[in-house]
C-alpha cells in the first residue's frame, strides 16, 4: 500500500477549507460591524426544516436563560419574514457566537 505523501494531505486540506469558507459566505452577512446569519439561511444552508431550526434556538435559549440575560451583543434576536404566502413568520438573528 503506498503511503500519502504531504502535498496530498495539502491539498485535500485546502480543498475542505475552501468549501467551508464558501459555505461561510452563503451564510453570513454583516450588519452594524457584526457577523451574523439567520435562522432561515441556517436551514437552507446545511438542509435543515427551518420549524426545527427554530425549536432548536428556542431550546438553547431555555436551557441557557440565566447566562445569556445580559449578553451583549444577544447570540440570538427574535425577528421575523414575510413567507411565500406573504406570512409573517418568525426568524432569528444570530451572531457568530449563535452559530
Amino acid at each position: 500500500m503506498e503511503m500519502p505523501v504531504k502535498e496530498d494531505y495539502e491539498a485535500d486540506s485546502l480543498q475542505i477549507f475552501t468549501h467551508w469558507k464558501d459555505k461561510a459566505m452563503e451564510l453570513t452577512f454583516i450588519q452594524k460591524d457584526q457577523v451574523l446569519t439567520t435562522s432561515l439561511k441556517v436551514a437552507e444552508v446545511f438542509k435543515k426544516r427551518h420549524d426545527n431550526v427554530i425549536r432548536d434556538i428556542r431550546s438553547i435559549i431555555e436551557q441557557t436563560e440565566g447566562l445569556l440575560k445580559n449578553e451583549l451583543p444577544p447570540m440570538f434576536t427574535e425577528s421575523t419574514y414575510i413567507n411565500q404566502q406573504n406570512k409573517q413568520q418568525p426568524m432569528y438573528l444570530m451572531n457568530r457566537d449563535g452559530f
